[in-house]
């Protein structure tokens, strides 16, 4: 969305409006009636106040002698037909309006009980004189319910003093307020220990010059308050023996953010010949009896640059760890991106995409001697596939998700009969709402599927035509569930991670979270008691990698920095766990 001026002229472009509603809120997606537009200059005072019907397709609103000026805030509120403002329906921009063209970034933003999906001018805002911290906000959370008073947020962290007064008032609150339009509260890091030695201590540092640094005894702390931005985090052991841990973290004003902390940074292991991502990878045992981590396939792009790095699929399959023994087996045809799934120490993957578009290939790798390629049948009918989820139980490998040749969404779960070498397209139960990247794992005979992009109850939450990771983590056992059961939802919403099972435990490592952020996050998931726990972040956050358990650690190998897998920088790095 942009705003431009030419002479005394602005034009603004208000598609963002279109379909975006505050979160869990609206079941239907807004549609607003009118914008109420000021642009105002930086001691607030109001320069231009107009309210515009908006045309039921329209999207297009021009404004005459529009001010000029520099750190000029621009401000869009969607109104209903009764010209109510939509609560959390508000779009801001921050920057110099010349008199010649000028171009602003303006953005949606939807903010309810904390969460801001976008944050817009926080930062900015807060170098004016017309923000306050100074608030007594414990006494401000009694006074007035949290959820209600953030609908008041004009942007991340920020309330309108003068609403946030009304409602005072008509609670009969007596929480003292400072003469400032605005009032902004800080961010906070709830930090949460996880695998933490008994007795040790440490203390957290964060590279904001304004934090302060907190001692930890193995119980949740709180770090704060901290300035908007990405920080470096250090864990610093108090006790010999112990290895300091660093992390990033983005922090937004007025939201506490969730971080497991915990020592001895996850073990970086010998790298990857080149830098790969979006592979194929399942745990195989060598002629040697070592275990190794077989990846197939892949998207090689390794050159950062001011454009999106074009990839090409990689040629080979790799075996990490490396060795001079077992070199790399070359394919029939390249691929990144297939469903993979082991089974009788066996390699399987379908579908996929590969040079000449959405495959619908199968292939098997037999890892005996130095590795042999064999073609399987390949997908029903012929229909490509890619980006969906495999698993290997009892006798059948079982493929959903995904999008079809037209990226049109593919629920159907099929079946491989691997004796028979043969497909059922009614397999199992449809995979409803459809989603995509998804991270897979079975324990026992169930499988687990965890987010992954586009599930339709989002729609609601978010722009027309944007899909988010989802937390959404579905559980079926073939010949005892009728369809997939919801479970536990992800602590992180993510898509494009990876899953490995240790100890009966399944860790989901990684991927793709909101607005197609990367994310380090680690959360194991108890299948015996349907509950999450944390472990501490990778070194490296990164998507469509390859994992899998080796020789008892669980091991990420290369993967994505970015959530296409042909236009990333992919990495040769790797990270172990101790389970």
């Amino acid at each position: 969305m942009a705003l431009n001026t030419a002479a005394a002229s602005l034009a603004l472009d208000l598609t963002a409006l279109w379909g975006v509603g505050p979160r869990r809120l609206l079941a239907a997606r807004v549609v607003p009636r009118k914008a109420h537009i000021t642009i105002a200059g930086p001691n607030l005072a109001p320069l231009t106040d107009v309210t515009q019907e908006l045309a039921p397709s329209g999207t297009l609103v021009t404004l005459g002698d529009v001010p000029v000026g520099e750190r000029m805030l621009v401000k869009v509120v969607g109104l209903d037909a009764t010209g109510q403002p939509i609560p959390g329906v508000v779009h801001m921009a921050i920057g110099k309006i010349g008199p010649g063209p000028t171009t602003m970034p303006i953005t949606p933003m939807t903010t309810v009980a904390g969460l801001v999906v976008e944050a817009l001018g926080a930062k900015d805002l807060a170098a004016g004189t017309h923000v306050s911290e100074k608030v007594d906000w414990a006494a401000l959370d009694v006074a007035i319910p949290r959820f209600a008073r953030e609908l008041r947020a004009p942007a991340p962290g920020l309330l309108d003093a003068a609403a946030i007064a009304a409602d005072l008032h008509a609670a009969n609150g007596a929480v003292p307020l400072p003469q400032a339009s605005y009032l902004q509260r800080a961010g906070r890091i709830v930090l949460a220990p996880a695998a933490w030695p008994p007795g040790a201590t440490a203390t957290v540092t964060l590279d904001d010059p304004a934090s302060v640094a907190t001692p930890v005894e193995g119980k949740p702390a709180i770090l704060g308050p901290v300035a908007p931005g990405t920080w470096t985090m250090t864990v610093v052991p108090d006790q010999a023996g112990l290895a300091p841990v660093s992390t990033r973290i983005t922090v937004t004003a007025g939201a506490d953010v969730r971080a497991a902390i915990g020592f001895g940074a996850p073990a970086a292991l010998e790298r990857l010949p080149a830098p790969l991502g979006a592979a194929g990878a399942g745990v195989v045992t060598l002629q040697d009896g070592k275990q190794a981590l077989a990846l197939v396939g892949g998207s090689t792009a390794a050159a950062p640059g001011p454009e999106p790095v074009g990839a090409a699929a990689s040629e080979v399959i790799v075996r990490w760890p490396i060795s001079p023994q077992v070199p790399p087996l070359p394919l029939t045809k390249a691929i990144a991106a297939p469903a993979t799934a082991v089974a009788g120490n066996r390699l399987y993957w379908f579908g996929g995409l590969d040079d000449a578009g959405v495959s619908a290939d199968g292939w098997m790798y037999d890892p005996t001697g130095n590795g042999s390629i064999a073609a399987r049948a390949g997908l029903p009918g012929g229909a490509g596939l890619f980006a969906a989820s495999a698993a290997a139980i009892g006798g059948k490998i079982y493929l959903t998700g995904g999008n079809l040749a037209d990226s049109s969404a593919s629920v159907a779960t099929m079946a491989y009969d691997i004796a028979a070498n043969t497909w059922a397209v009614a397999g199992g139960p449809a995979l409803t709402p459809h989603r995509v990247c998804m991270a897979s794992a079975v324990v026992g005979e169930t499988w687990y599927l965890f987010g992954g992009f586009g599930d339709a109850g989002l729609a609601a939450e978010q722009p027309a035509g944007v899909i988010q990771p989802t937390t959404t983590v579905s559980g079926w056992k073939p010949g005892a569930d009728v369809g997939f059961r919801d479970l536990a939802p992800l602590p992180t919403p993510r898509a494009a991670a990876v899953a490995v099972v240790a100890n009966g435990r399944i860790w989901v490592i990684g991927g793709v979270t909101r607005d197609g952020a990367l994310t380090g996050a680690v959360e194991v998931y108890d299948p015996a008691t349907n509950a999450w726990s944390l472990r501490p972040p990778l070194q490296r956050p990164r998507a469509y990698a390859g994992a899998g358990l080796v020789d008892g650690k669980v091991v990420v190998v290369g993967g994505l920095l970015g959530a296409d897998p042909f236009s990333q920088l992919a990495v040769d790095d790797v990270e172990a766990f101790t389970p």
